[in-house]
Order: structure tokens, then C-alpha cells, then sequence
């Protein structure tokens, strides 16, 4: 039907790319994929299934009601983060005393921005 996009949550693009058809879908150039962990050979089945189609990872807390992260999915990656912030969007990592925490330690995720 000319479907250009699509969203999936991963355990629906599973089953999607699963099927003997999905290769037939040559006019999808993207799917955003959200809503549960979305594992990395999924992501990369999905480029081998879809090889025209952009293949997009989305993150949003329920409490932001929307999606605040997005990562463009890389060919053969091994791992699948949650991308870095959308338009008008700030995620900040803070410890237990609400600090920024370095690159590479946990922390809590902080949210700020229009979108919320």
C-alpha cells in the first residue's frame, strides 16, 4: 500500500520481520521501535529484512508521556542505547544527591525540557 513508516514495539517487529513477506515492503524507509528493550539482533535482523528502511530506537518514560531519546540504528552494532535527547529535550544522569554522576557511572535518570 506505499506504507512509508511504521512503529513497533519490539516484540511485534519480531513477529513483523518474521514473516516470509516482510521482504516485500520495499517502500518502508523507517521504523521506530519503542515501548520494551529492544534487543540487538532484533535491530539488526530488521536491517537485513528491511535493507532500505532506517531503523530507529525510541525511549520515553511513562511519566514524559512521549518519547525524549532517539538512536538511529547502525548496521551490525552490538548494543542498542536509547539514543541522545530530541528537539527541545535535556536528560541529565544524577546520583542520590541529584549530582551529575561521570560518563560510565549509574545514576538516575533526569528529565527537563517543553515536551514535558
Amino acid at each position: 500500500e506505499g506504507v512509508t513508516g511504521a512503529d513497533f514495539v519490539p516484540s511485534l517487529l519480531e513477529a513483523f520481520v518474521a514473516e516470509p513477506g516482510a521482504k516485500e515492503c520495499t517502500s518502508l524507509r523507517w521504523i521506530e521501535v519503542a515501548g520494551e528493550a529492544f534487543p540487538p539482533a532484533l535491530a539488526n535482523k530488521a536491517v537485513e529484512v528491511l535493507p532500505g528502511c532506517g531503523v530507529h530506537n525510541l525511549y520515553g518514560p511513562t511519566e514524559a508521556s512521549v518519547e525524549v531519546t532517539a538512536w538511529q540504528h547502525v548496521p551490525g552494532a552490538d548494543r542498542v542505547p536509547i539514543g541522545a535527547p530530541i528537539w527541545n529535550t535535556q536528560v541529565y544522569v544524577l546520583d542520590a544527591a541529584l549530582r551529575p554522576v561521570a560518563p560510565g557511572v549509574a545514576g538516575e535518570l533526569y528529565l527537563a525540557g517543553a515536551g514535558l
